[in-house]
């Protein structure tokens, strides 16, 4: 992300949006599981 970017957002919005992305992270990673378990059956 561009420092003007950040600078932009709110520090309240810039820690919302971190903590949303390691969630999201973590649904997907158990997505990714979840389709390859359903694969090799």
């Amino acid at each position: 992300m561009p420092k003007k970017v950040l600078s932009f957002y709110p520090k309240s919005t810039i820690v919302f949006i971190k903590k949303y992305y390691r969630f999201w992270q973590k649904v997907l990673s158990f997505l990714m599981k979840g389709t390859i378990a359903l694969d090799k059956r």
